[in-house]
This record gives C-alpha cells, structure tokens and sequence, in this order.
C-alpha cells in the first residue's frame, strides 16, 4: 500500500485486515514508496510468498496494472482507489460524484465564484476531483499538498474578495484554509463558505463545524477483499471497477451569499 500517513488509505487498510480476518485469510502488509523498483521489489516478494492474492491501495500514478500483472501473471490483484479505468479489477470512490454534490450545494446556496485548493496531482482522486471543478467559475485554482500547512499559506496569499466560496481537496486542507481566513479577519460562513472532502472524525469540531463530502473509506476495503476472494475463487469474475459512492454532509462552514 501506499500513502499510508493519510486517513483515507489508513482506514481502508484496517478494513481490509477486519475483513479478510473474518473471511478466514490473514494479511501480509507491505508499505511501500512510490517507485517502480520498490513497487517491483514488493511485488515479486509476495509471489514468492505465494499469496493467493494481492489487494493494493494505490492511489498515485505509478506503474501500471498491466505492468504489475507481469510481475505476478498468476496471482489475482485488486486495486484500491487506482487509476479511474473500467477495465481494471477495481474499487473506487466516486470522486467525480463528490465534487459535483460540492458544487450543486454551493450553487443553491448562491455562489458562483469558488477558490480551489485541489490536492496533488500525482494522486488519481485529485485528478478526477480537479477536472470536476472545470464546470464552474474558478477564480483561483492552486495545487497543494493534502497538509494543513499548505493550504494555509494558500489562503494567505489570496486576495480578501473577489470569491465567496472555497473547495479544500480534503479536510486537513480545510482546517488551515479556516485559520487563516480567522486571522485575515474573514468570517466563514458570511463573508466566504469553506467545504472539504473525507469527513475525518474531527470535521464536526472544526470551527464553525466543516460542511465536506464522507468517503466510505471502510466499505471500499471490505468491497476489496470480497472482490479480491471472488477472484480468488473463480478466475472467470467479471472484470470491473466497483464505485462507491460519497455523501455530502452539510454543517456551518457553508451558507447562503
């Protein structure tokens, strides 16, 4: 797996070690950096295992599935929250799908001007969430790095008008995107809405409490793991990209202009 520091992938990795548990498997985990020679080095070693599957979080461009296929040809592999590709063996939260319930929320509530702070495009949910936001006016659009940190230096160098709602890729990102509105003097909700994206445990504690968009992050590890041992079990499963989709969850951060 990887991107192991980040909630998300950390979520789905308990998921998964629950589920395969209770289906009788147990796990091997091997958390590696976003290289080929690393990915390569984990994947051989697991067929030398003799795994009866591989389950990967891999949610950064990298090597590609049939890359990977020919390093273990005979071992069945899933990829979790991996390239947006119907033809890959597959779960995926519907990143597409979150960002539009982000924008139709914000535009019934008025506004038509957003700041975006999308994450690193490296990431494939980062892609999907960015191309998402083309539909609508963006009068800003900046690339950090899913860090509190740099979503606050972000805000720090916006102008004070000039937009009246900003869209965090994720909710770390929103939290700094809130203190440094806080210190500029800009009230959130009445003078700018901020929204985020995951819904960690911490978002309805945020000040104001943080409207974001929840990621079913345990049902894509369970959907893994089911998907993978289908697989296991009958090599003539069908092939697909199983969705899973988000929920908007609307607080305080968010209000009408």
């Amino acid at each position: 797996m990887y991107g192991a520091e980040q909630f998300g992938p950390a979520k789905m990795a308990l998921s998964i070690e629950q589920a395969a548990t209770q289906a009788g498997y147990d796990v091997i985990f091997s958390h590696i950096a976003n290289t080929h020679q690393a990915l390569q080095t984990a994947i051989q070693n697991l067929s030398g295992w003799r795994v009866d599957g591989i389950l990967m979080i891999a949610p950064v461009a990298g090597m590609t599935y049939h890359e990977i296929r020919d390093l273990a040809p005979q071992t069945p592999i899933v990829q979790i929250d991996g390239l947006r590709d119907p033809s890959i063996p597959s779960v995926v939260s519907d990143d597409a799908a979150g960002t539009q319930f982000v924008i139709d929320h914000l535009r019934e509530l008025g506004h038509s001007h957003f700041v975006e702070f999308s994450g690193p495009q490296s990431w494939f949910s980062a892609q999907v969430r960015h191309r998402a936001m083309q539909d609508v006016e963006v009068v800003a659009s900046i690339e950090c790095d899913w860090t509190a940190a740099s979503a606050y230096q972000a805000t720090c160098r916006l102008p004070k008008n000039g937009y009246t709602a900003i869209v965090a890729a994720n909710d770390q990102m929103a939290l700094g995107v809130l203190l440094a509105l806080q210190e500029r003097g800009i009230r959130v909700p009445q003078d700018v809405s901020v929204v985020g994206f995951d819904d960690i445990p911490e978002a309805p504690y945020y000040l104001p409490p943080l409207t974001t968009v929840r990621q079913e992050f345990n049902e894509m590890g369970v959907v893994g793991i089911e998907y993978l041992l289908q697989l296991v079990e009958d090599p003539e499963t069908l092939i697909q990209q199983h969705r899973i989709m988000p929920k908007l969850i609307v607080r305080q951060s968010s209000s009408g202009v």
